[in-house]
């Protein structure tokens, strides 16, 4: 499991593993009950599924850096394809929304950079005109 700081990064692996931390925490508060934790499982593998897509893609469009050498292809397809029989941390069969969510956002940025790269906009440029400045010629006295 990740060791991360924001309490929501790790909750979701924690609690999928047996560890109800944010149960535990309002139990404790609200009735004094001392959790008292199920042993772990050793080997639980999880993944994060658009993170995963998002790596294929680097893969297939070959902009991965060289070193170490990536993966053909190919490779990196069935490396994809197989994470499917591993948990994810964001999708839940009772509540696929925030996966939907997660790729939704993802696809948007997406077409939206495909967009501004065949308009020849620039990332981080406006797409309306500036305002225009007042040159010193037209300030007020």
């Amino acid at each position: 499991m990740e060791t991360n700081g924001r309490v929501w990064g790790s909750v979701q692996g924690s609690v999928r593993i047996g560890w109800d931390f944010p149960y535990w925490t309002y139990r404790y508060f609200t009735a004094g009950e001392i959790p008292s934790p199920p042993p772990l499982a050793v080997g639980s593998r999880s993944c994060w599924r658009y993170g995963d897509l998002r790596l294929l893609g680097k893969r297939l469009r070959g902009m991965e850096p060289p070193t170490p050498p990536p993966p053909s292809k190919l490779r990196a397809l069935v490396d994809y394809l197989s994470d499917f029989r591993v948990d994810s941390d964001v999708f839940a069969l009772d509540d696929p929304l925030p996966e939907l969510v997660e790729h939704g956002r993802g696809l948007w940025r997406a077409i939206s950079g495909a967009f501004r790269r065949r308009s020849g906009i620039r990332p981080g440029r406006q797409l309306q005109p500036p305002v225009p400045r007042l040159d010193a010629t037209f300030r007020r006295r």
